[in-house]
């Protein structure tokens, strides 16, 4: 497929997620298909063909939701046309005052059952990641703790949501996790009532994680990780 914007797209990859797979009963299970999705573009971006980009978050961001989450052809590709994926949406307070913008806003467009309300959709924050200790902490103290004072979800249902990390220079991954979860753990900054832990996503993938934090407001807030290695894409 031709994109304009980045030349040609591999779509090849095999093993695609059957969503039947999760319980669909839970808030959890959308959550886990759309990252699936996501990995699988992130494996494309590693394509011989997908062209290269700047070492930026925003960047990053915009290629990802761009080229694939909001491609017509991708969505069918990576089984995501049940949802829209909008980029950075401003956040609001109680009074009305805007306190901020997300990374990405995930929109269910069927809503049905526990899905039938706009407080169910889902916010995913995006960080990188360099392997050093101030990247690390960022991860934490301005994407991690943004679940836990509720900045972008204070008024969602179900406080399950996501986080993905890009790995921009090549990396020890398991390192950058021991060392996220010490910074969150450190004067109990991230709340964890269990830290950073895999959870397998994809099947081969081994960097997907899951973790749980009490929020300022008394809730438990669930986050699940995705790290990826896009260094060799990146522009030196």
């Amino acid at each position: 497929m031709e994109n304009p914007s980045s030349g040609n797209i591999d779509t090849t990859l095999g093993g695609y997620h059957n969503v039947d797979f999760f319980d669909k009963t839970t808030y959890q299970s959308p959550l886990l298909s759309i990252l699936n999705g996501i990995i699988q573009a992130f494996e494309m971006m590693l394509s011989d063909t997908y062209s290269s980009f700047d070492n930026n978050e925003d960047i990053i961001t915009a290629r990802l939701v761009e080229d694939f989450l909001e491609d017509d052809d991708m969505q069918s590709v990576l089984e995501l046309k049940k949802y829209r994926f909008v980029p950075e949406p401003a956040a609001y307070d109680q009074q009305y005052n805007q306190i901020g913008y997300s990374d990405i806003r995930v929109i269910m467009t069927h809503r049905v059952g526990a899905f039938d309300t706009t407080k169910a959709d889902y916010i995913i924050e995006c960080k990188r990641l360099d392997g050093g200790r101030h990247l690390n902490s960022e991860y934490v103290k301005k994407g991690i703790c943004r679940f836990v004072e509720e900045k972008y979800t204070s008024k969602n249902v179900h406080k399950t949501s996501a986080m993905l990390g890009y790995v921009v220079t090549p990396s020890e991954i398991s390192a950058c996790v021991r060392e996220i979860n010490q910074i969150g753990q450190k004067g109990s900054i991230a709340n964890f009532t269990e830290p950073l832990t895999f959870f397998s996503i994809r099947q081969g993938f081994e960097f997907s994680y899951y973790s749980e934090h009490n929020t300022i407001n008394g809730n438990t807030a669930k986050v699940f990780h995705v790290l990826f290695d896009l260094s060799p894409k990146i522009t030196r």
